[in-house]
C-alpha cells in the first residue's frame, strides 16, 4: 500500500510541476524589446534627446531639455530604422513612470504614410504615477494607425514616443508582441517577478555613448547635401575617422539623413575598412564589415553598424548611394576634438577629393569605454560584420524548454519515490 502511495505521490509531483511548466511557458520573452541595458535601435535626432540610465540601468530617464521646436515638443524616445519592429508586432507594452500629461506614440512606415500625417501618431494621457511604475498595453492596429491600411506595410521605420509637455519620462522597458494576449501574459509575469528583461550585474556590458564628430567649422551652413546629386562622384563618398585610445567603436550615424520626402529607392550601401596610407589603398584592402540601408525614411538617423566592437585606430567607411536621393546635413559641432574627413570620388580623374573644407555631414560616433582586442592580422579571421567574437552575445537555453525541464521534473519525482521507499525499512 505504501508503495502505491509513493507512486501516486510521485505522479502527482510530475503532474503538478508539468502544469506549472505549462503555466510559466505562457509568458514568453518578446522577440523585440528595449531596456536601459539594451540600447539596440535607440536613436537621437539632432538636439532633441537627453537620456541617461539610472538605478543600475533599471530604466532610462528622459529629461525634457526644451531644445525642440516648439520647446515643449523637443524631447522624445525614438528608435532607429533597423529596430526590428515589423507588421507582425502591432502591440506594445511599455513600463513607465511619469509626472502625468499628454504624450504621443508615433508608429509608421514612411512609404505607406510619412510621419506626421493623419493616424501616424496618437495622443495618450500618461498618468501621474508618483514613485511607482505603471505598465500600458497599446494596440497600434486597434487604435487605427495608418500603416495597417496598406498591404505594403512590412516594417516600422519610424517609431517615437514624444513627452510633449511632460518634464520627464522614465522607461523601464518597451516590448512588442503579436497580440494583446501575449503582451498581457508577459506584463503579468514580469510584474510577478517570473520573467525579466534586465540582466544581472554579472551579465551587464558597458553601453555605447554617442559623440558628435563633425569638424568644428563655425562658418558651416546647416544645409542638406544629396549624395546622388553630383554625377562625377557616382554617389560614392568616404568618411575617415579616428577611434580614440581607451574606446571601442560600434557605429557611425548620419544625423537626420534626408531623402527629400521620399523613401523608395533611398538606399545606402556602406563598408568599413582600416585606414591604410590613403583612401584608395584603404578601400582596396580587406573589408571589416558592411551593411545596407534599405528605403531610408526622410530626416531620420541613419545608423551604420557592423555587429561588433572595433578597437582604437583610424578607419574609413565607404558609402554608395545606389538609386534615389539620400544624403546628410552639414555639421559644425565636434564634441571629441579630433579630426575627421569627408572624401568624394571624382570620376573625371579616377581619384578622391578631400571635401571636408566645403561640406561635412552631421555625424555621430558610438563609443564604448574600455579597450577592445586588436584586429586580427591581415589574412586571419577578420570581422565580417556578423555577430560573434568580442561583439557577439551568448544565448541561454529558453526557460520554457519542455524537454529539459520535464527531465528535471522526472528526476525530482524519482527522488521523491526513493525517499518514500527508504522510509519503508
Amino acid at each position: 500500500m505504501k508503495k502505491i502511495i509513493a507512486l501516486a505521490t510521485a505522479l502527482a509531483l510530475v503532474i503538478t510541476c508539468f502544469c506549472g511548466l505549462i503555466y510559466s511557458s505562457a509568458a514568453e520573452m518578446p522577440s523585440v524589446y528595449f531596456t536601459a541595458q539594451s540600447q539596440t535601435g535607440y536613436e537621437t535626432a539632432a538636439n532633441s534627446l537627453d537620456f541617461s540610465a539610472a538605478e543600475g540601468d533599471a530604466y532610462l530617464h528622459i529629461e525634457n531639455n526644451g531644445k525642440g521646436t516648439p520647446p515643449t515638443d523637443g524631447n522624445f524616445f525614438p528608435f532607429g530604422t533597423n529596430a526590428g519592429i515589423d507588421a507582425s508586432l502591432p502591440v506594445m507594452a511599455i513600463k513607465y513612470r511619469a509626472p502625468g500629461g499628454t504624450g504621443e506614440f508615433f508608429y509608421t512606415q514612411g512609404s505607406v504614410a510619412a510621419a506626421g500625417q493623419a493616424n501616424t501618431f496618437k495622443a495618450y494621457e500618461f498618468e501621474n504615477t508618483g514613485d511607482a511604475f505603471k505598465t500600458l498595453v497599446w494596440d497600434f492596429q486597434e487604435q487605427g494607425y495608418a500603416a495597417f491600411s496598406s498591404s505594403s506595410f512590412t516594417k516600422v521605420d519610424f517609431f517615437r514616443i514624444d513627452t510633449n509637455a511632460m518634464d520627464w519620462l522614465d522607461v523601464a522597458y518597451i516590448a512588442f508582441f503579436a497580440n494583446k494576449a501575449d503582451a498581457e501574459a508577459f506584463v503579468a509575469a514580469e510584474a510577478a517577478g517570473e520573467i525579466s528583461l534586465l540582466k544581472s550585474s554579472e551579465e551587464q556590458v558597458a553601453l555605447p555613448k554617442r559623440y558628435t564628430i563633425s569638424p568644428n567649422n563655425a562658418s558651416a551652413v546647416f544645409n542638406p547635401f544629396d549624395f546622388t546629386g553630383d554625377p562625377n562622384s557616382q554617389g560614392t563618398y568616404v568618411l575617415k575617422f579616428t577611434v580614440p585610445a581607451g574606446y571601442g567603436f560600434s557605429a557611425i550615424i548620419l544625423t537626420g539623413s534626408p531623402t527629400w520626402q521620399e523613401s523608395e529607392g533611398c538606399d545606402l550601401r556602406y563598408t568599413l575598412y582600416k585606414f591604410d596610407t590613403d583612401i584608395a589603398t584603404s578601400i582596396a584592402g580587406k573589408a571589416l564589415g558592411e551593411g545596407f540601408e534599405d528605403e531610408h525614411p526622410d530626416s531620420t538617423d541613419l545608423k551604420m553598424s557592423f555587429g561588433k566592437l572595433f578597437p582604437a585606430g583610424t578607419y574609413v567607411i565607404k558609402m554608395v548611394a545606389e538609386d534615389n536621393k539620400i544624403g546628410g546635413w552639414n555639421g559644425k559641432l565636434d564634441e571629441i576634438g579630433y579630426e575627421a574627413e569627408f572624401w568624394a570620388y571624382d570620376s573625371t580623374h579616377d581619384g578622391w577629393v578631400n571635401f571636408t573644407a566645403d561640406w561635412f555631414p552631421a555625424t555621430q560616433i558610438e563609443l564604448t569605454d574600455g579597450d577592445v582586442e586588436p584586429l586580427p592580422d591581415e589574412g586571419g579571421e577578420g570581422g565580417e560584420g556578423g555577430q560573434g567574437g568580442e561583439g557577439g552575445q551568448e544565448t541561454q537555453p529558453a526557460t520554457g524548454d519542455v524537454s529539459v525541464l520535464f527531465a528535471l521534473v522526472s528526476v525530482i519525482a524519482l527522488g521523491g519515490t526513493v525517499v518514500l521507499r527508504k522510509k519503508e525499512h
